[in-house]
């Protein structure tokens, strides 16, 4: 009763005809996201004969698999996968029982753990289509897709609104469809003009930024994340241009990023390999997008692995951070202490909602707010691309040439991965490092083994060995 008296919050009311028939009813005009579920009878005699749970969500093909000796990884990775599906009800959404909207920062933070795991391609088309439709002639985007006037104000900026760009070339990129690029072209033009009108010095801030960091936290400066993204956007559009053949916007765009480049570090980088606050946002976020100056990645990598060292590898970071830090620490040789993130139990982290009972990703570290959301998702891609070593080539876009560069993590002792018909599977036994590849028909796999040797795989099983380092 307190419940009701609340609200109709995920609520629901049906009268019966009065008679003594039997009755079915089902909800037609929504759908609900709970973990439980409470049904009772309000007024005059009735009994409850059945209940029965439908499942609501876009019937996605599954095409990865990943599995680890490590109890919390699999657990942290089934979670992501019921979160990624619980979201995807016709379109990508934050959450499936409050608001259900199309937010387009979840969206593209989450794009490649959901292409890693499933095949999203043919959904992921309709709903940019729809985001397109949203944008206005300005080239302004809201930060919800679809939208019926709301998020052009609030709570969208390049973080969010780079959904346009990232979306379709991750799809590009995973697929090698690039019709998604094709038509939504001169859309992220016309975005890009768009954010060059709103900047001052190639600054820009509107819109979110390092959300959702760990409750009395202060997120870094959001002109600092705004305008890193912002540049992000404008070199992978020069990437786009490059692809289609259009020279002019290549030499363009690539002169606007180096732009940028130069007064984002004017005014965010502090020297002595420090930017903004010196947070862990702050230093992976200019590695993440290739911002540092020439000779200056060594100190600022320096400072961003003092920093997770001294925090004890909590995550100390919103949803940006969630993703950026644990890749950069991979991409430059911190892989062991990047799965630490992923594996220490104490809040803010990830473990931490395991031990606390967790059936699907929260939205904030404490798990005040929801507790199906799948912004802080892409822990799952980073297994498929690390610990597994699937990594999508650029210049051999699509799955028919693949890189196989698993890491050789020393907290865990085999990993098992599947994707596309690929199978990556290693175990450490006496200091010998043994990868099992499996690339399918009309495929091929460079594979990098931990201790440098490279070997070019075709279809078919092989068994690749190497030291283990150390």
């Amino acid at each position: 009763d307190s419940f009701i008296k609340s609200g109709k919050f995920q609520h629901e009311e049906y009268s019966l005809k009065g008679d003594a028939s039997e009755e079915v009813w089902e909800s037609r005009f929504t759908y609900h996201g709970f973990r439980y579920v409470k049904v009772g009878i309000h007024n005059g005699e009735a009994a409850l004969k059945k209940i029965e749970v439908r499942e609501i969500r876009t019937d996605l093909d599954s095409v990865g698999s990943f599995e680890s000796s490590s109890a919390d990884i699999n657990r942290l990775q089934e979670l992501t996968r019921v979160s990624f599906l619980a979201n995807f009800v016709g379109i990508p959404t934050d959450c499936p029982h409050r608001e259900k909207n199309g937010w387009t920062g979840d969206a593209q933070l989450a794009s490649e753990t959901g292409l890693y795991n499933f095949d999203p391609a043919t959904s992921y088309s309709q709903w940019v289509d729809t985001l397109r439709d949203c944008q206005r002639p300005s080239g302004e985007l809201p930060g919800i897709a679809p939208s019926a006037g709301w998020g052009y104000n609030w709570g969208n900026g390049p973080n969010w609104d780079g959904a346009l760009f990232v979306v379709p070339y991750h799809t590009f990129l995973y697929t090698s469809d690039d019709s998604l690029l094709r038509k939504n072209y001169e859309a992220m033009r016309l975005y890009l003009d768009f954010c060059e009108s709103v900047s001052e010095d190639d600054i820009v801030m509107f819109g979110l930024g390092d959300w959702c960091p760990p409750m009395g936290m202060k997120m870094v400066d959001g002109f600092f994340s705004t305008t890193a993204m912002y540049y992000g956007l404008v070199v992978m559009f020069a990437k786009i241009a490059t692809h289609f053949g259009k020279a002019d916007d290549v030499k363009r765009y690539q002169a606007q990023a180096q732009r940028i480049k130069d007064n984002f570090n004017r005014k965010f980088y502090n020297g002595d390999g420090v930017y903004a606050d010196g947070g862990l946002t702050a230093q992976a976020t200019p590695l993440y997008f290739g911002l540092c100056h020439d000779g200056e990645e060594k100190a600022v990598l320096q400072t961003l692995v003092s920093a997770c060292e001294q925090c004890g590898c909590t995550a100390q970071f919103g949803i940006l951070g969630a993703k950026y830090v644990p890749r950069v620490l991979a991409d430059n040789g911190y892989a062991d202490l990047a799965l630490q993130f992923f594996t220490q139990e104490t809040c803010p982290g990830w473990v931490n909602w395991l031990r606390r009972g967790a059936v699907s990703l929260w939205e904030t570290w404490e798990g005040a707010a929801s507790r199906n959301h799948i912004m802080f998702g892409d822990p799952s891609a980073w297994f498929f691309r690390y610990a597994a070593g699937f990594k999508h080539q650029p210049e051999n876009p699509g799955w028919k040439r693949l890189s196989i560069c698993p890491e050789n993590l020393k907290a865990l002792d085999f990993v098992r991965s599947e994707y596309r018909g690929y199978v990556s599977h290693w175990k450490r036994d006496n200091g010998v490092f043994t990868l099992e590849v499996t690339v399918p028909e009309g495929c091929i796999a460079d594979v990098v083994l931990p201790d440098g040797t490279t070997h070019t795989c075709k279809a078919g099983s092989h068994t690749l060995c190497s030291k283990a380092p150390a």
